[in-house]
C-alpha cells in the first residue's frame, strides 16, 4: 500500500499540510510553523491465510496513522473546537474512500477505509495540540 495516494487524498480535501512520518528534523522545521498539519505513517500490516493452492493470494490489513498537529491563537477551549473541525475534516475525506495501490504494474483500488480509533498525544505549553487517528483498510496481493 502506498501513502501517496493517503497524502493525495488529504491534500486535495482538507486544508491540512501533509507530511510524512514525524521525525525529529521534520517536529522542528514544523514547530516554527502556524497552522495545522497532518503526518501519515504506516502502523501496521496483517496478511490473511491464503487459500488458494499454486498461488499465494491473500487479503492484507493495514492501518495508517494519521497524527494531527492542531493550534489555536485563542487558547486551548478554543484548540478543542479547531481539533474537533480538523478530525472531521479529515474524516470525511477519508472515510469510505478507495485508496489505489500498485501490484504488479497494475493500478488496484484497497477496499474503502474505515475509522479504527482515536487518542490525544500531547498538549504542547503553546497550546498545540497532538492527536492520532488510525484508519484501516484491505488490500489484495497475489504471488506466484
Amino acid at each position: 500500500m502506498e501513502l501517496t495516494s493517503w497524502r493525495d487524498r488529504l491534500k486535495r480535501e482538507t486544508k491540512l499540510r501533509v507530511y510524512g512520518a514525524l521525525t525529529e528534523d521534520l517536529a522542528r522545521k514544523v514547530a516554527q510553523r502556524t497552522g495545522d498539519a497532518a503526518f501519515l505513517s504506516w502502523l501496521s500490516d496483517a496478511g490473511g491465510e491464503s487459500e488458494v493452492i499454486g498461488l499465494v493470494r491473500q487479503f492484507v490489513a493495514t492501518e495508517v496513522s494519521v497524527l494531527l498537529r492542531v493550534s489555536s491563537l485563542h487558547g486551548p477551549e478554543q484548540g478543542l473546537v479547531e481539533l474537533a473541525r480538523v478530525r472531521r475534516a479529515v474524516r470525511a475525506a477519508l472515510v469510505g474512500w478507495q485508496p489505489t495501490y500498485t501490484d504488479g504494474g497494475e493500478e488496484l483500488h484497497a477496499e474503502e477505509v474505515e475509522f479504527r480509533r482515536g487518542q490525544a498525544i500531547a498538549v504542547d505549553p503553546k497550546g498545540v495540540q497532538w492527536w492520532q487517528d488510525v484508519y484501516a483498510t484491505r488490500y489484495l496481493i497475489t504471488e506466484a
